[in-house]
C-alpha cells in the first residue's frame, strides 16, 4: 500500500474513534445525523442505529425523537427496531 492510503485510512480511523465517542454523550444527535444520510447502504449508519434506537426505547420522553426520526429516514428508524428486537426483545414491550 501506497503511504497516500496508509495515510487516508489512519485518518479515516482516528475520525470514525472521535466519531462514535458522541455516542456516550448524544447519540441521538449522532443518530438524527446520520438519518440525513439517503444511501441504499451504510454501514456506519446501521452500527448507529443499532446502538442508539435500544437507548430511545428505554426512554419514555424520545417518543418524538422517534417519531422524527420515522419522518426523516424511516428505513434507519425500522432497521434500528429489527435490530434491537433481535438483540432484546423484553425491550420492546
Amino acid at each position: 500500500m501506497s503511504g497516500c492510503v496508509l495515510t487516508f485510512w489512519k485518518f479515516f480511523a482516528s475520525w470514525l474513534r472521535e466519531t462514535m465517542q458522541v455516542l456516550k454523550y448524544c447519540p441521538e444527535v449522532l443518530l438524527l445525523g446520520m438519518a440525513h444520510i439517503n444511501t441504499a447502504s451504510n454501514l456506519l449508519q446501521q452500527e448507529v442505529s443499532s446502538a442508539v434506537i435500544p437507548i430511545l426505547l428505554q426512554n419514555a420522553d424520545a417518543s418524538g425523537m422517534i417519531v422524527h426520526l420515522w419522518h426523516v429516514n424511516p428505513n434507519i428508524l425500522l432497521r434500528g427496531l429489527v435490530d434491537a428486537m433481535s438483540t432484546d426483545p423484553e425491550n420492546m414491550s
